[in-house]
């Protein structure tokens, strides 16, 4: 992460640099798009998913548990069904990051170890799965985000083989803060939405002091000429606490998958 005058506010151990700074390509990172790779040969479904399967079977036999097993786009093209993207994946690790730190109040409390396994079928999300490692072992690591993560220790590795099994292993150490519904919760959707929706119309279009947003419903008037269309103005809004800040992360993720077409 860096300032304005491009100085490093990072620590100078490799291991601590931030995730965020590192560069792109110029105007978007595809996380959503993946293209399945090219074979040679044919293949008939039912071997292709008995190979899968016998995979899946000796992986699970290797790590003594189950996995919880996500077929990505690549699987879905070979004729597996529930396809999923880039983003619902990483809405799933921020989840079971999000469990392991406040578990359900049916989970047994005080020092624990739980453990979590995802699965994925193909290797074409390696580098999506490694990224979202990098992120969340920095945020771990970062002090003034270690108070957003709960008092829990989260280990995260990644195994893969060369016929394409990736698993993302995740191991939490420490006090589990279980996760109770607060009766005194004020939280309302509705209500902050409109909210929102009144500060966007207020500030942002009635002083103009964004051009490009004249309603409360549709953004991007005036940017046709840039490629960029009118598009909706989607507010949503998360119950997460300030100490839940891989709850807000799934939810973020988890709308972006909704909305995203």
């Amino acid at each position: 992460m860096r300032g304005r005058s491009g100085d490093s506010l990072t620590s100078s151990s490799p291991s601590l640099a931030c995730p965020f700074s590192k560069h792109f390509p110029k105007y978007r990172i595809d996380l959503t798009r993946v293209q399945p790779p090219k074979k040679s040969g044919l293949s008939l479904p039912f071997v292709v998913h008995l190979q899968k399967s016998l995979r899946k079977r000796e992986w699970e036999a290797k790590m003594s548990t189950d996995i919880e097993w996500m077929e990505t786009a690549a699987a879905a093209a070979e004729g597996e069904r529930g396809g999923v993207q880039a983003i619902t994946i990483f809405q799933r690790l921020w989840d079971c990051a999000s469990e392991l730190s406040f578990p359900s109040e049916s989970a047994a409390d005080g020092n624990q170890q739980q453990r979590v396994i995802l699965g994925l079928t193909d290797a074409t999300h390696l580098s999506v799965v490694q990224h979202w490692k990098d992120i969340f072992d920095w945020m771990q690591q970062e002090d003034s985000l270690q108070n957003l993560l709960g008092d829990v220790k989260i280990d995260v590795t990644l195994h893969n083989d060369e016929k394409g099994i990736v698993l993302v292993e995740l191991v939490s150490h420490g006090t589990v803060i279980m996760s109770v519904a607060n009766p005194n919760n004020t939280y309302n959707p509705d209500l902050l939405t409109e909210g929102t929706q009144s500060w966007v119309k207020r500030i942002l279009v009635d002083q103009g002091i964004c051009p490009f947003t004249k309603s409360v419903k549709l953004s991007g008037q005036g940017l046709g000429e840039l490629g960029i269309p009118v598009a909706k103005i989607y507010f949503c809004s998360s119950d997460a606490n300030q100490q839940q800040l891989s709850k807000l992360m799934a939810g973020t993720f988890r709308i972006l998958g909704k909305y995203y077409r």
